[in-house]
């Protein structure tokens, strides 16, 4: 409001004029204050303007993710203060300006906020899993890791995913800090596996990737046949007979099994059989002879049993002739 008074020539006050009520116009808001919470997939924003020189009538604001200049995602302009934005990208920058308007309408300058959303799990797995170098023990798995824009954080380990089916289906998981590549080891021979790797942040690890399978190698039997015990004698000849080795054991293809006999002389003889039993020949009367057993597989001779002994039996002696004269 303005007051106008006449003041006389001798400084002495004549009529008060009538009082006029002037407005000033409404100031442009200066930039206002803001703050910002974020969560994986969504911020809010919460606007502060005070301030006697205008009257803020609507608060706005502009979101722009980093990346996309002159792009702006969101332009909202309302009467409340509280703005929610959801469906934003985990672990992503974006640029907030904030504004006010005053009654006529007048936009201040923006108050500028970057605001990083937090880590979520990847959301999508690892891609191109390829399985090289396999060997009887181990192989080698590779992958690529997540597109960018799917990898909502910081990726800190992967999970390794392994399937067997031989002779039971068995899974382990362990996880595994190299960013492409590792070693899978302590292997079984000759059995089928399949592998899927999964991608993880702080937060934890997301979907699995599509499994892929591989066999390992072949190998020589890892153990020996066992029980192996005699079932008769006679003189010359010994029944042998042994445990049949399964097929978890064999690692390969079964071949046959292999014998080793030796006695008090120290000549090895060796030989093959298709099936878990012996009939040994050509033997000495009352002699003990040493054996031992071995599976033998496509990956070659596994181990032998522990010495087992075989005696045959003892010689009567016959009668002496007698001649009476």
């Amino acid at each position: 409001d303005v007051t106008v008074e006449a003041i006389g020539y001798q400084s002495q006050s004549g009529p008060q004029s009538a009082v006029e009520h002037v407005r000033t116009l409404e100031a442009v808001p200066d930039p206002p204050t803001a703050t910002a919470t974020s969560t994986g997939r969504t911020m809010s924003i919460t606007i502060t303007s005070k301030s006697l020189n205008w009257n803020t009538s609507q608060y706005c604001t502009k979101i722009q993710r980093r990346g996309l200049p002159g792009t702006y995602q969101s332009i909202i302009c309302k009467s409340s203060p509280l703005f929610i934005f959801t469906r934003l990208q985990e672990y992503t920058t974006y640029r907030v300006e904030a504004t006010v308007k005053n009654n006529l309408g007048q936009e201040g300058m923006p108050r500028l906020l970057t605001i990083v959303t937090k880590e979520a799990r990847p959301s999508a797995p690892p891609q191109k899993l390829i399985v090289s170098n396999t060997t009887s023990s181990s192989a080698q798995l590779s992958w690529i890791p997540p597109n960018s824009i799917d990898q909502n954080g910081v990726l800190r380990y992967y999970v390794i995913a392994l399937n067997s089916t031989s002779p039971l289906t068995t899974r382990i998981e362990f996880n595994v800090t190299a960013s492409g590549s590792t070693i899978l080891p302590e292997l079984k021979a000759f059995t089928n596996y399949s592998v899927s790797v999964a991608a993880a942040t702080t937060v934890g690890s997301g979907n699995f990737s599509t499994p892929i399978s591989f066999r390992t190698e072949q190998a020589a039997p890892s153990v020996a046949p066992g029980n192996l015990h005699q079932l008769s004698r006679m003189y010359t000849t010994v029944q042998l007979t042994w445990t049949r080795l399964d097929t978890v054991h064999l690692n390969g293809g079964f071949v046959a099994y292999n014998i080793r006999l030796w006695g008090a002389g120290g000549k090895v003889r060796s030989w093959n059989v298709s099936t878990n039993a012996a009939n040994i020949s050509n033997l000495f009367p009352g002699m003990r002879y040493d054996v031992v057993v071995a599976a033998i597989s496509t990956g070659g001779v596994g181990i032998y049993t522990d010495v087992f002994v075989a005696v045959t039996k003892q010689d009567v002696p016959s009668a002496p002739s007698v001649t009476l004269s």
